[in-house]
């Protein structure tokens, strides 16, 4: 049987290390222990680093901490990637100032 593939937003990752939802941070670290596992393959995307990075120094490390514990592959965004997103854009199911998540959906997509 194939494992389930699985994209992992920022947001998952912060939810491993933030106190102020207790449910969607044990579900977070539930879900990274499957991932580790073996249970799930798992990827992320270079928006998920710059997302990162733009954070705080002390968060920033707290969450590149939590990606170097799992193990996930790295999508990059591509031409294709770039299109569908736009796709999304130009149909009204993305406004165009969420441009990342509309290529956070596209590389979850493609």
């Amino acid at each position: 049987m194939r494992k389930l593939k699985l994209y992992i937003e920022t947001s998952t990752i912060s939810h491993a290390v933030s106190d102020q939802a207790p449910k969607f941070k044990e579900a977070s670290l539930d879900l990274f222990e499957k991932i580790n596992k073996g249970i799930y393959e798992a990827s992320i995307s270079e928006i998920v680093i710059r997302e990162i990075n733009n954070a705080k120094e002390e968060k920033v490390k707290q969450l590149m901490g939590v990606i170097k514990e799992l193990d996930l592959e790295r999508l990059e965004i591509n031409k294709e990637v770039e299109a569908l997103a736009e796709k999304y854009i130009e149909a009204g199911l993305i406004p165009m100032k969420y441009i990342d998540d509309a290529l956070h959906i596209a590389i979850a997509t493609y």
